[in-house]
């Protein structure tokens, strides 16, 4: 059935997405040296000769503290959101099976509009990436017609689009009059909530268990710079290793095109915040 014989039917909603110091450094080893010659004419044995040689050359240059190294790898090892990437199977859940909560006007929701105020703070169990095809347009029509994927090639729906492929289904929706038809890279991020500004309302939502954010590709943006970068944080002592899943989301009001939008901006949780949350597994 094509989309011009579906137009008017709703399959389902669309998303609204919304100094330091220096280290020490350790004295350099001692050279080592050959014994002292009794007589400054005398020639040594040719045998300690060569000893000498060699254990000069196996003397090992200076170097930097080895607890200056194994810090770095600490940080390499554990100070990792990126390691977070598909942790969780999102095709494991129908699209909105997740509580999610989203951001406009400048604040947070929860479902349905519950208030969260302008931060949470979440533990991220897992993010992955998300494909939204578009008919371009805000109307009620288009929404129905909103579509998603998982691997930016084939689209997971629970109707009869389900395994079309993506650019197909784009021109469908362009023949049906849809010009500004495309696709859109999102973020979802499965997470537990910690905290919100409205405090009240977050330890309510917090029971849901699992919650899903949904990030806008201005907003996915900002989180994966976020992510590489969580491991200098850790080395500046502002998130220990063990924590860097813990992350505070902000609101930040934009505009562009003549039109406010509201991102989710990831920032460091106060120290306290991240030293006493406990840290859930997956396995």
């Amino acid at each position: 059935m094509g989309i011009k014989s579906r137009i008017q039917r709703s399959e389902e909603t669309a998303p609204k997405e919304a100094e330091e110091t220096k280290p020490a450094e350790t004295a350099a080893p001692k050279e080592d040296t050959a014994p002292a010659e009794p007589n400054e004419k005398a020639e040594a044995p040719v045998e300690l000769k060569e000893k000498a040689e060699l254990k000069e050359k196996a003397a090992p240059p200076a170097t930097r503290k080895p607890q200056q190294a194994g810090a770095l790898a600490t940080a390499k090892d554990t100070a990792s959101l990126v390691a977070l990437k598909d942790q969780i199977d999102p095709t494991e859940f129908g699209y909105g099976d997740v509580p999610r909560i989203v951001a406009n006007n400048n604040m947070i929701y929860g479902p349905d509009k519950m208030k969260l105020g302008t931060w949470i703070d979440v533990q991220v169990l897992s993010h992955s990436q998300r494909w939204m095809v578009s008919p371009g347009s805000d109307d009620d029509e288009a929404a129905s017609l909103v579509r998603a994927s998982y691997d930016g090639e084939t689209i997971l729906h629970n109707g009869e689009d389900n395994g079309k492929l993506v650019a197909d289904y784009i021109e469908e929706l362009k023949e049906a009059g849809y010009d500004k038809a495309a696709v859109k890279e999102y973020l979802d991020i499965f997470c537990l909530l910690l905290d919100a500004e409205n405090h009240d309302n977050a330890e309510l939502l917090a029971q849901e268990g699992m919650l899903n954010i949904s990030l806008s590709p201005q907003s996915k943006g900002k989180y994966n710079a976020y992510a590489k970068q969580i491991k200098l944080t850790v080395m500046r002592g502002l998130i220990s290793p063990d924590k860097t899943s813990v992350v505070r989301f902000k609101t930040s009001l934009k505009s562009a095109n003549n039109r406010d939008f509201t991102l989710l901006v990831p920032v460091v949780p106060p120290k306290e915040v991240s030293d006493a949350a406990v840290i859930i597994g997956l396995e």
